[in-house]
């Protein structure tokens, strides 16, 4: 049975940040069969003063990560439901395989992404900056075929950004 490479990103992201000092992780298991009742927004909720972080995986290869196929609707709804809160962080946490890149992507810019007509995020927009909404680039060593990330850069760039109600 072949290795599914999200999986292990996922298992990877729960290690990385379970390991980090004033860091909470709580791992959201999803059902995979998705009951109607049953529907998690994210993979992750993570503390680190003053914010909580509500986080979902993906890992693609390509340079597309697609909003209809790649990210179910609860999901969507979900984060952006929780971004508007003061202190609340929401978003995917990309990972483009064949690119060796590793990006956070608030929701709040992927909607603005949306409503501009784009239906994905391509590895190449990288540049493309909303306000105070952008992708967040993770610094880490690659290993073999995964990385350690800086995650403590990529905790403290997070709180510099804004939340929904700043």
């Amino acid at each position: 049975m072949p290795v599914n490479r999200g999986k292990q990103f996922e298992r990877l992201i729960y290690e990385q940040f379970s390991k980090l000092d004033d860091v909470f992780i709580d791992r959201i298991y999803d059902v995979t069969n998705h009951f109607k009742t049953i529907s998690t927004p994210c993979d992750f909720i993570i503390y680190s003063y003053p914010n909580i972080l509500y986080l979902e995986c993906k890992a693609v290869s390509g340079n597309t990560l697609n909003f209809q196929s790649h990210i179910r609707e609860n999901q969507w709804d979900g984060l952006l439901e929780r971004s508007i809160i003061k202190g609340v962080k929401a978003g995917i946490l990309l990972w483009f395989t064949e690119h060796d890149t590793t990006v956070y992507l608030p929701i709040q810019y992927l909607e603005k992404l949306k409503v501009d007509g784009y239906k994905s995020f391509n590895y190449f927009y990288m540049d493309i900056v909303y306000e105070n909404f952008e992708p967040i680039e993770l610094e880490g060593n690659k290993k073999r075929v995964f990385w350690e990330y800086n995650l403590i850069k990529f905790l403290n760039k997070l709180k510099g950004k804004q939340d929904g109600k700043d």
